[in-house]
């Protein structure tokens, strides 16, 4: 069965992550931009938990949860657990990162090194890339954005997988 997904804004979380100047107008930030990428995400959540199985070869049934709870944070990083994402002025660009970790909840694959962690990034998202497209949707806001994450982390330009005609979970057996 499908996750629902809902999101969740906790003051209080993001006070605890928080590194800014100025809390509560960031606190604002966050809030308009979540309402925004919430009424974005409303007409893709169904077609996007359909895709994701369809690239990755695991069906949500192995998912346990019901529901998925998604954080929206001020900034970087996004994390798995708890699922958050960085508040963005492109809501296509927040819809990626989202997809990127539903991706890797859909895997269901707990990398136990950086070398695990860095393909997994790249199987979610490449995988995302797949998703964005299948849906019909822009894909080139979310390179601009890996670019720059992959420059920053991996000192390289993301390169996206191919996958032929596999699905991603063969990629992670190999590891």
């Amino acid at each position: 069965m499908k996750p629902k997904l809902e999101i969740i804004y906790s003051k209080s979380f993001n006070k605890a992550l928080y590194t800014g100047f100025d809390f509560d107008e960031d606190w604002q930030d966050i809030l308009a931009k979540g309402q925004y990428f919430e009424k974005y995400l409303d007409k893709y959540e169904s077609a996007i938990l359909r895709a994701i199985p369809k690239f990755t070869g695991v069906d949500w049934a192995k998912f346990k949860k019901g529901t998925v709870y998604i954080y929206i944070k001020h900034k970087e990083p996004d994390f798995i657990e708890p699922l958050v994402i960085p508040a963005k002025a492109n809501p296509e660009v927040m819809l990626a990162l989202l997809i990127s970790k539903l991706v890797i909840l859909n895997l269901n694959f707990k990398p136990d090194t950086d070398e695990e962690s860095k393909q997994l990034d790249d199987i979610a998202h490449s995988t995302t890339l797949l998703v964005l497209e299948s849906l019909g949707l822009g894909r080139e806001a979310f390179l601009k954005y890996l670019d720059l994450y992959y420059l920053n982390e991996h000192t390289k330009s993301f390169q996206p997988l191919d996958f032929g005609r596999k699905k991603a979970k063969s990629y992670l057996s190999g590891v």
